[in-house]
């Protein structure tokens, strides 16, 4: 449990490490309406969509759309803050798959565990060995999230830059410049967006056995 602690420490500040808070605030790039390139002017395209932005399914569109439609509700969300949410998600994969992998593959094992669990019961023995703790994680969870949040990202007009929470305490960000900072981006949003296909795999592998042939026998 102690070192699973530290490594999930570590880890928070590794990623946020990578959405430096001296770079140019989200809102300072788009007007009231949204413009066709805004997600061009984004970190996150690479090599594998061919140096160009990737949105098959047109998420990004749904702000303009309405824009057009004037609709003046603003029910669909801004690029900016589908990318805050696509970092938040990546951060939070990478950490889940610290905690599927290293338990797994070093034998940590903790009553009431017994020889049959796996990170799907883990909550559930979690809560049911520390309920306090538990209950501190999800108030750590609240508290993160009410002051972090930025209502403005809704409609392009966010305080910060998305993902960018200003916390750095390791200094990843500091006496880099802007084309390093993006690369750091980049690293951290590909890592998450891996990380988050790889958490769907082991749920597919436990829901249905066999389904992701990588995963088949290891009984992860």
């Amino acid at each position: 449990m102690k070192i699973t602690a530290i490594l999930s420490l570590a880890s928070i500040a590794f990623a946020s490490a990578f959405m430096p808070s001296s770079l140019p605030q989200a809102n300072t790039r788009f007007s009231s309406s949204l413009r066709a390139s805004t997600i061009d002017d984004m970190v996150g395209a690479d090599v594998e969509t061919g140096g160009v932005a990737w949105d098959p399914i047109g998420f990004s569109k749904l702000y303009g759309d309405q824009t057009e439609n004037m609709i003046t509700l603003q029910t669909l969300p801004h690029p900016d803050w589908l990318r805050e949410a696509e970092v938040k998600h990546g951060r939070i994969c990478m950490l889940a798959f610290l905690g599927v992998v290293v338990p797994h593959f070093l034998g940590f094992t903790a009553p009431p565990y017994t020889p049959n669990s796996d990170w799907t019961t883990s909550l559930s023995h979690t809560f049911y060995e520390n309920p306090a703790g538990f209950y501190q994680i999800l108030f750590s969870i609240f508290l993160i999230e009410g002051q972090t949040y930025d209502q403005g990202l809704w409609v392009g007009k966010g305080k910060r830059a998305p993902g960018d929470l200003g916390f750095d305490p390791m200094g990843f960000s500091r006496g880099k410049g802007d084309l390093e900072k993006k690369s750091m981006q980049l690293k951290e949003l590909k890592n998450g967006r891996l990380a988050m296909i790889a958490m769907a795999a082991f749920a597919s592998e436990h829901m249905i056995p066999g389904s992701v042939p990588f995963l088949t026998g290891t009984g992860v």
